[in-house]
């Protein structure tokens, strides 16, 4: 069994080669306009930093820093960064419901989760986390799905959702009420 600070084997296992294909492009496609050179990202649950590494890029003046309660991704997301030649990426081993605590306030230009949320048992905690270690006017992001709302459906999907509901301790449904969540934090 798995506590809060330690991965969650059946989610790692089952979408290691969907996290290393991840880019900014395809999966923060959103968050592309609001990014400047200079700014500061933190990406929480950043897997092998296939998206955080993209970020980088996109902040030559700046700094993105990638968490991941997965020590060999953030092992893959160092290798990752020397490979590509990014000076102004860090990544370190964290779980994001107790270690954003330990985050200064307002640090943060952008917060961003992507499929994170959904996997812990209090989201909102973290979410209210990522509220405040954002600076004033920075931009928070968090996508997250709904595993009960993916049409079609397939074998590998009804797989990988009994599985997650089996062991996990989060929310399938998350990314469909993510926005109650986001009111509860203090979002308007």
């Amino acid at each position: 069994m798995t506590t809060a600070t330690e991965p969650q084997p059946h989610y790692h296992a089952l979408n290691k080669t969907p996290f290393t294909t991840r880019t900014a492009q395809s999966n923060a496609r959103h968050l592309l306009p609001y990014i400047q050179p200079n700014h500061r990202i933190l990406d929480i649950g950043c897997g092998p930093g296939s998206i955080t590494a993209d970020l980088a890029e996109l902040v030559p003046q700046g700094e993105v820093v990638g968490i991941d309660i997965n020590p060999d991704f953030v092992e893959a997301g160092i290798a990752l960064a020397k490979e590509r030649g990014l000076q102004n990426l860090f990544f370190r081993v964290g779980d994001v419901t107790t270690d954003l605590a330990n985050i200064e306030p307002s640090t943060f230009d952008i917060v961003h989760a992507h499929q994170v949320l959904l996997h812990l048992p209090d989201p909102l905690s973290t979410m209210q986390q990522m509220r405040r270690i954002a600076k004033p006017g920075g931009l928070i992001s968090s996508v997250d799905s709904a595993f009960k709302l993916i049409i079609p459906s397939n074998p590998g999907i009804l797989s990988s959702e009994a599985t997650y509901e089996k062991l996990s301790k989060g929310n399938p449904t998350f990314g469909q009420t993510s926005h109650i969540t986001a009111h509860a934090a203090g979002f308007s």
